[in-house]
């Protein structure tokens, strides 16, 4: 492994320790204190080793390969003992909310 790495590494578990030593009330709790510290640093250098990736990626513009094959769309709609009007125009409503990606079985 790098020396870099290493660092990095420490630098994560070392840096909670002053934190916890400023704000610490009572010594029986200092296990508590440092994991919590822990994961508030643990939690910021995730964000920002994702952020600068997120970033680095802005510039890169990938083609698809290959189109996106047309889907179709099932819809089922369970009904018992209900209105048949309110049943056609539920189905009329998802037939014009599906446009073409549907088939019309009724």
């Amino acid at each position: 492994m790098r020396v870099a790495n290493l660092l990095l590494v420490a630098a994560v578990f070392l840096a909670p320790v002053p934190i916890v030593l400023a704000t610490l009330g009572d010594a029986r709790f200092v296990w508590l204190n440092y994991g919590i510290w822990l994961t508030v640093v643990v939690s910021f250098v995730l964000f920002l080793n994702y952020y600068l990736l997120y970033r680095r990626g802005w510039g890169i513009d990938l083609p698809l390969l290959a189109e996106t094959p047309k889907g179709r769309v099932a819809v089922f709609v369970p009904t018992f003992n209900e209105d048949p009007q309110m049943v056609v125009d539920t189905l009329r409503s998802i037939k014009a909310a599906l446009k073409d990606r549907g088939i019309s079985t009724y």
